[in-house]
């Protein structure tokens, strides 16, 4: 009997340590809200908690005392004590000569806007201790509603119960503080670049952000999707200035510099324009921008690549990769001459082993004349080597007229798609009568053979192989006889 009384006791000190030790670590919690929130929850289960209570009692009074005293400034003393500070008869006229100050704020480099400056920092900190305080005190009046008006056993605590309308409060200070994020943005229109845009566009986001009224995050989202826009169009227009300059370039080094510059715009517009998509989805208008950003896009990289000396290609071989691949976006392929544009990307691609496809040049033409057979080998680059086995460049000038200029033809194999080239230009045209589509594929029968069909499928080029395609001959309806080889 004694043993079981000991166990009973011992029991029952220990629930009491548990339930100290519980109470005083709710005491110590830096989130007092928190703790508030949870010592409600557990007097709403057990009231005569004498514990609880006194920690209730002592942590809930203390934190009411001190946010009802933050929350006698109102938004409008706050934004009256910036006016003063800068002297001027509004908010917006003191925004408007701070923006006016920042030094260089449409350069590249530039990364301050008005919220850099000290008393705008201040401002906002005073409007977000507001929200935060009017959020808070919403919270622990929601969790103290369902408790008891007294709590604690031995020593009785009354519960003052708030009837304020501290959710209201802090949708007006919270709209407060977006209104002021929003002005602040506002301070420094129109940009004069798009690296300033991207300023500004941090400063709305502010904004979009704190705003709990949905006709304001509607209205700051429709604004950050205009700049975007704005954003997007501006780094366009460079990159079209930019790309006819890449050719210009003296050298390797220079060549690849400049590209790279022209290419990071041309990533700014395409990532502009998928940002407003984000604020308004299937856009008309965003989604034609986006087609026409990544177009430019591939074509700063296609450029690059075709102007850059073979030694180049050792460190920018990808670029014919990435330039296939921002063509091919989404319907970029429906956007000017981009399906052709993607062609010679994949050509240069394979011409130097990068990328999903593989590519043949002519390496041999064969015809006969009514008194000889006439064999001119080629090398990669579509250059005349020999005639007959004559060194081509130490012939005459007569000959060297008769025999050019017949050769530099290649087909290329990208997924399903087939591609046949002469001299560096697709012979497929991408584009039929009214706009239709017309597209070219093929497939390869057991024996190697590859027989290239067109969108209405007819056979269009036949290729044979001996050697498990490592070459292929096609004989044309000319009596030629064209040997292509695996580049």
């Amino acid at each position: 009997m004694r043993s079981l009384l000991v166990s009973v006791s011992a029991a029952v000190l220990l629930v009491a340590v548990i339930g100290c030790a519980s109470a005083s670590s709710l005491a110590n919690k830096k989130d007092k809200v928190s703790a508030i929130k949870q010592l409600a929850k557990n007097l709403v289960k057990d009231s005569s908690d004498q514990e609880m209570a006194d920690v209730f009692n002592e942590v809930y009074n203390s934190e009411m005392s001190s946010k009802m005293y933050i929350v006698q400034a109102t938004t409008n003393d706050v934004l009256n004590d910036f006016m003063v500070a800068n002297g001027a008869s509004s908010v917006e006229a003191a925004l408007s000569s701070i923006a006016n100050g920042i030094p260089d704020r449409d350069s590249k480099t530039n990364t301050q806007t008005v919220l850099s400056e000290i008393s705008v920092k201040e401002t906002v900190n005073r409007l977000t201790e507001l929200k935060n305080t009017y959020r808070d005190l919403t919270e622990i009046q929601s969790a103290v509603k369902p408790m008891p008006s007294t709590i604690g056993s031995i020593q009785t605590y009354d519960v003052q119960k708030y009837n304020d309308n501290f959710n209201g409060e802090w949708t007006k200070a919270a709209d407060a503080l977006g209104d002021f994020y929003v002005k602040c943005g506002d301070a420094m229109m129109p940009a004069k670049t798009p690296y300033e845009i991207s300023n500004i566009i941090g400063v709305y986001q502010k904004a979009e952000q704190e705003y709990l009224t949905q006709s304001k995050v509607s209205s700051v989202r429709n604004t950050i999707y205009n700049l975007y826009m704005n954003k997007g169009n501006a780094f366009i227009t460079l990159v079209k200035q930019d790309i006819p300059e890449i050719p210009n370039k003296d050298s390797a080094i220079n060549i690849r510099n400049f590209a790279s510059s022209v290419i990071e715009e041309a990533r700014q517009a395409t990532d502009a324009f998928t940002q407003a998509l984000s604020y308004k989805s299937f856009d008309s208008k965003a989604m034609e921008a986006q087609k026409e950003a990544y177009y430019y896009s591939g074509l700063a990289y296609l450029t690059g690549a075709q102007n850059l000396p073979s030694k180049g290609f050792a460190e920018t071989g990808t670029w014919p990769v990435y330039a296939e691949g921002q063509f091919g976006y989404g319907n970029t392929l429906d956007y000017k001459d981009a399906r052709d544009k993607q062609k010679d990307a994949r050509a240069l691609a394979v011409k130097y082993g990068r990328g999903d496809g593989v590519g043949y040049y002519c390496c041999q033409l064969d015809y006969d004349l009514p008194t000889k057979h006439i064999t001119i080998t080629y090398n990669r680059d579509g250059k005349e080597q020999t005639v007959n086995g004559e060194d081509f460049y130490s012939m005459d000038k007569l000959d060297q007229s008769s025999y050019g200029g017949m050769g530099a033809d290649a087909f290329i194999l990208w997924g399903n798609d087939f591609d046949y080239r002469v001299n560096g230009k697709s012979q497929l045209w991408s584009t039929g009568l009214r706009g239709e589509t017309v597209t070219y594929n093929y497939k390869k029968d057991a024996d190697g053979t590859i027989r290239a069909y067109n969108s209405y499928g007819k056979e269009i080029y036949t290729f044979t192989t001996t050697d498990n395609g490592e070459t292929y001959v096609y004989k044309s309806d000319i009596k030629m006889d064209y040997t292509f080889k695996k580049y």
